[in-house]
């Protein structure tokens, strides 16, 4: 896996549901959280709380047991398991990598 998929995996999320219900301004280039529903500003609040912790569960948890991720360059992860293996697996391989800054 390379670093472009995980953050693919740590970000896509929140981003897709964000964008597909937000009111944009392309003047300000700002997207307003008022015109987000409550629910999917809750799964990105819990997005960022798990990915500023790199907790493989509660990322995990995000995902709905059939969900896919899409990498790019890589082959799709399809279902719940295979991408908290890979989760587990990304974080195994650079121990040393903190999550400095959550950026939708």
């Amino acid at each position: 896996m390379n670093w472009r998929f995980l953050r693919l995996a740590l970000l896509g999320l929140p981003l897709l549901a964000g964008t597909a219900v937000a009111e944009y301004h392309p003047k300000s280039g700002q997207t307003h959280m008022s015109s987000i529903p409550a629910g999917i500003q809750k799964l990105h609040q819990q997005d960022i709380d798990a990915t500023m912790s790199m907790d493989v569960g509660k990322l995990t948890d995000l995902w709905a047991d059939d969900g896919v991720l899409l990498g790019q360059g890589d082959k799709p992860l399809v279902g719940k398991s295979a991408i908290q293996a890979s989760l587990k697996q990304n974080f195994a391989a650079n121990p040393t990598m903190k999550v400095l800054k959550y950026v939708p």
